[in-house]
């Protein structure tokens, strides 16, 4: 019998330890005893029909254990782990394997199975088929490659289909009517507390409840540059439901005419959800590898695949996917909300047309965060086409073909940058709409390419305005602003309120082609704080300074500017009166012309206040500057001008003011004009002149 030895004190160090020893003992002892028992068997002769059940084996229970391993390997292993590996189903990750088939058996095994899926890190498993999955999708890829080689028997120019494609569920066979739309929002009142503001649409004898997910389809057709006609396609969640109104969660500042729809419609989604593709590197070697561009059309679009689409997701979660030498977008996303990409690559793809060279492409999605997403050669980084309220951060592409964040104005909305550097676009064509609207770009660096583009707002950039926006908010910036070859207009399908640019403490500095530019049909233009400056100053030489042609402006400010530089002002308009006012600025002139006149205005008031200004004479000439030319009788047809030049400081100026008719007004008091020419015409109706004149 063992010798156990005294366990002492129950539960204390000593206890413990003792009890461990005894165990050990005791298994000691179990296999002394076996190895005498099984010795003993091997040596007594035993029935024929014993030693034939040994097969070959020192003891029946040897040979039992040993076709009980072989039938557990050679069993379908029933996986109850919360993690498997893509080996588990044959996949060798060499890059010479096809290891397709063993991903098609994984991916029916998720159909069935909540299991994560960790790759090897150092795999590289080829593929040559489309796969298919669906929720709670969870690839660890630890930084392991999936090798594209396949070609898809079927067209794929739409860039519909992905190496890797994770699908919910839709009834589009079950469609409903939709009769009334208000997505600008609804304060539903449920009980003892408000809910947010909600999207609603009117579906009459629909099914839904509370919880159910539905796909609106609003579209509005063809579009065309005369009008707005806004349109949306979601995915999106009812919150509450009263008789035929359905509240979801989801809102637009668009507002949508049931009047223009082309047979609204929802039907129902059951969405795949809580995906995660983490740490995956995608490299399609079957792309072309001549050289690279953007105009170029390749003639086997066709063939080529998508990264990995997403189509009908919720709670969507990518973290460390790159890609490599990809046609059509790494990811491309269609109707999906709440979706989270991190920290992507993708580096030199096959950019050859339209439609490629993408890392995402969001089709009629919302809730989007992207962060740290960048690109090498790419042509767009993110891709929104007709999705909304997405943030994007610390995200720019480098030697870019195209537009690394592109919004193609198929009424895109809440979009808010931060912190990134590119070229971004807001118009695509007028088959998308060529519309968005409220965009926020803060801490960012680049050009901003739009068409209709309403509540832009920049703040703490620096930024080159290449187009004309509708409304625009830029503060504690550095603008370069291009007013065009000539003319800077607004959309005409904009209401003229809307029609607002505010520049607050920023530098604005102007340029065109002409040296010249008429701004066009806009209700406010503000400047207020910073400078104003030609940018072309310093490198042409042209007579005049930059000209800013005010033509159908209702309001126009300059003021508390520490420099305007160069720049000259001209109103130009016909039956829109115009406020005007330049005040408390320090303003250098150059120019032969003068800085402030009026021409070619027609049935119409001219409101003009120029006070509290320094004005210098910029010349190097030694003549007089030419300052202002207000009221101006140069072309001018029953027009009205009420004019103050109030509390200046005029050094060399040449001061004019003409009758243009028999109501005009010009006062002109507290001034101090030091080596001034002024000339007043006697016609004008009502004259005030109590100013300070210094002579040379």
């Amino acid at each position: 019998m063992a010798d156990y030895k005294p366990v002492g004190v129950p539960f204390d160090r000593t206890f413990r330890n003792t009890i461990n020893e005894n165990f050990g003992i005791l298994d000691n002892a179990v296999n002394t005893q076996k190895t005498r028992v099984d010795d003993l068997i091997a040596g007594t002769e035993q029935p024929s029909e014993v030693v034939d059940a040994r097969g070959g084996a020192p003891v029946l229970r040897d040979r039992l254990d040993g076709v009980d391993a072989q039938l557990a390997e050679k069993a379908p292993k029933e996986k109850t782990e919360s993690i498997i590996t893509p080996e588990e189903f044959g996949a060798k990750g060499d890059a010479v394997t096809d290891d397709t088939q063993a991903f098609k058996e994984l991916a029916s095994y998720l159909l069935t199975n909540n299991t994560e899926v960790h790759w090897k890190p150092t795999a590289k498993y080829v593929l040559t088929e489309p796969l298919y999955f669906k929720s709670g999708l969870r690839m660890y890829g630890h930084g392991a490659e999936i090798i594209w080689r396949g070609t898809p028997t079927f067209d794929n120019s739409s860039r519909s289909v992905g190496i890797f494609n994770v699908n919910g569920d839709v009834e589009q066979s079950n469609k409903y009517d939709v009769t009334a739309i208000n997505l600008q929002g609804n304060l539903v009142n449920n009980e003892s507390h408000t809910l947010p503001y909600y999207g609603s649409i009117t579906v009459p004898n629909h099914p839904y409840q509370v919880g159910d997910y539905i796909v609106m389809e609003l579209d509005t057709g063809t579009q065309n540059s005369l009008e707005l006609k806004p349109r949306d396609h979601k995915l999106v969640k009812i919150v509450r439901v009263e008789g035929d109104i359905l509240y979801v969660d989801y809102t637009s500042p668009y507002t949508l005419n049931i009047s223009q729809m082309t047979s609204p419609k929802v039907y129902k989604a059951t969405p795949a959800e809580n995906i995660v593709l983490d740490n995956i590197f995608i490299n399609d070697e079957r792309v072309i590898t001549e050289p690279k561009d953007w105009i170029n059309s390749h003639p086997n679009v066709s063939e080529f695949m998508s990264g990995v689409v997403l189509r009908y997701c919720r709670n969507v979660t990518i973290n460390k996917v790159k890609g490599y030498n990809t046609k059509f977008p790494v990811f491309y996303v269609m109707l999906c909300s709440h979706l989270r990409f991190q920290d992507g690559y993708l580096d030199k793809p096959a950019i050859v047309g339209p439609g490629e060279g993408y890392y995402t492409q969001f089709n009629n999605s919302r809730d989007i965060i992207v962060e740290n997403i960048q690109g090498e050669n790419t042509r767009h980084i993110v891709d929104f086409t007709a999705s909304s309220n997405a943030i994007i951060k610390k995200s720019k592409g480098n030697k870019s073909y195209g537009i690394d964040f592109q919004s193609h104005g198929n009424y895109e909305h809440n979009i808010v940058y931060e912190d990134c550097i590119g070229t971004w676009n807001f118009a695509s064509g007028e088959s998308f709409g060529n519309a968005v609207r409220d965009y926020s770009l803060i801490r960012c660096k680049g050009m901003l390419l739009g068409k209709y583009s309403k509540n832009i707002t920049i703040k703490d950039s620096e930024f080159t305005l290449n187009n004309p926006l509708t409304s625009l908010k830029a503060e504690n910036s550095l603008i370069h602003w291009y007013l065009s070859s000539g003319t800077y207009e607004a959309d005409p399908r904009s209401v003229k309120n809307d029609r607002v640019i505010h520049f607050k403490n920023c530098n604005v500095k102007v340029y065109s082609s002409t040296f010249a530019s008429a701004i066009i049909s806009y209700h406010d233009i503000t400047i207020e704080g910073g400078q104003l400056i030609d940018l072309k100053k310093e490198t042409e030489n042209y007579r005049g300074g930059f000209l800013i042609d005010l033509r159908d402006v209702d309001k126009f400010t300059v003021i508390n500017c520490s420099l305007v530089d160069n720049i000259r002002f001209r109103i130009n308009t016909s039956s829109v009166d115009i406020d005007f006012a330049f005040d408390k600025n320090h303003m250098i002139c150059h120019g032969e012309y003068y800085h402030f006149t009026a021409k070619t205005t027609s049935n119409m008031a001219i409101r003009a206040k120029i006070t509290n200004n320094t004005f210098i004479n910029g010349k190097t000439d030694g003549t007089r500057m030419q300052l202002h030319r207000l009221p101006s009788n140069d072309d001018q047809t029953n027009t009205q001008s009420i004019v103050l030049f109030k509390d200046n400081i005029v050094k060399q100026g040449t001061i004019l003011a003409q009758v243009t008719s028999t109501k005009d007004v010009y006062i002109s008091r507290d001034n101090t004009l030091i080596d001034c020419s002024v000339t007043v015409d006697s016609g004008i109706s009502k004259i005030v002149n109590t100013d300070i004149i210094v002579p040379a």
